[in-house]
């Protein structure tokens, strides 16, 4: 199943899945961010993601909440 795992505690309970998910390029764009700043976030765990073979996918819903924490 795919699902992003070890969430931080503003994620949990939310359905991350219910918007879709978009690439790191779409992220850094949507959040007017370097995509290095993407794959950081998602490194820290503040910023989840699902992998689908080699590549990563952010929940669209998680890019919003992401903004909203600062």
């Amino acid at each position: 199943m795919l699902y992003p795992t070890n969430l931080q505690p503003w994620y949990q309970g939310i359905d991350l899945m219910r918007e879709g998910l978009v690439t790191s390029k779409e992220a850094a764009k949507f959040l007017a961010i370097s995509r290095t700043k993407i794959y950081e976030a998602m490194s820290s765990g503040d910023l989840p993601f699902v992998k689908l073979g080699k590549t990563r996918r952010i929940p669209k819903v998680a890019l919003r909440i992401y903004a909203e924490q600062g």
